[in-house]
């Protein structure tokens, strides 16, 4: 699965427009209500709607340079600090390693390293090392319902994780993040609450492309080609 667009809301666009363009340097197309960004195979937009509540969302960079990405984002910005002091997360079950930053609104972004994929790079850390939007941050009531409905209506499938508490729909490409909010209450490793936020993503999976909607924990699946 991929997510080759992804579209929130933002109270404060001019903000964002300021930490994409000039605290990290991407291009960025701007119009009245609307921020679009280009990164790497994904594009990632804001919408000026007031919103109450944080989302969470990831890019995926090469596989062996999640140091080298520490350093190049830790010139630009603060990032946040995980465990024992560090600003590096480990996960072993999903054999990855992640680093954590605000964003201009105050959502939690991460730049993961997958090493199970092969997509190692010699080139210096940069801009074109992000590759893609790796995870949406989906939290529910009823982790369950949205898994299977992912499985049912564009034929992903239950990745990693527990499906009464905090689950996975997708695989390593492009994960939906779901989250039980009643259960998990903040954003790893945030105090950052976590809440069900409106969002609209363009999901390519088995070379079928479709639109998902989720609104009030209800998703809309729309079959686009």
């Amino acid at each position: 699965m991929r997510i080759k667009k992804l579209t929130l809301q933002s109270n404060d666009i001019a903000r964002q427009v300021s930490f994409f363009k000039d605290t990290l340097g991407f291009t960025v197309e701007r119009s009245e209500n609307l921020l679009s960004i280009v990164i790497g195979n994904s594009t990632l937009e804001f919408i000026d709607v007031p919103v109450d509540g944080k989302y969470h969302y990831c890019f995926l960079i090469p596989c062996n340079q999640i140091e080298e990405a520490k350093v190049w984002l830790s010139q630009k910005l603060e990032l946040i600090l995980v465990e024992n002091h560090n600003y590096i997360a480990h996960f072993d079950t999903w054999n990855a390693d992640s680093i954590y930053f605000y964003d201009g609104n105050g959502n939690i972004a991460e730049l993961i390293a997958r090493h199970d994929l092969i997509n190692r790079s010699d080139k210096k850390f940069g801009l074109n090392s992000f590759l893609s939007i790796n995870e949406i941050g989906t939290p529910t009531s009823d982790t369950r319902r949205l898994d299977h409905q992912l499985t049912n209506e564009i034929g992903s499938e239950f990745w990693k994780g527990n499906l009464d508490t905090f689950s996975t729909n997708g695989n390593q490409h492009g994960l939906f993040l779901l989250p039980n909010y009643l259960i998990k209450k903040t954003w790893f490793p945030t105090p950052i609450k976590v809440m069900p936020l409106p969002y609209t993503a363009t999901i390519i999976q088995d070379e079928n492309q479709y639109q998902i909607n989720y609104k009030n924990e209800n998703m809309q699946v729309e079959f686009l080609k």
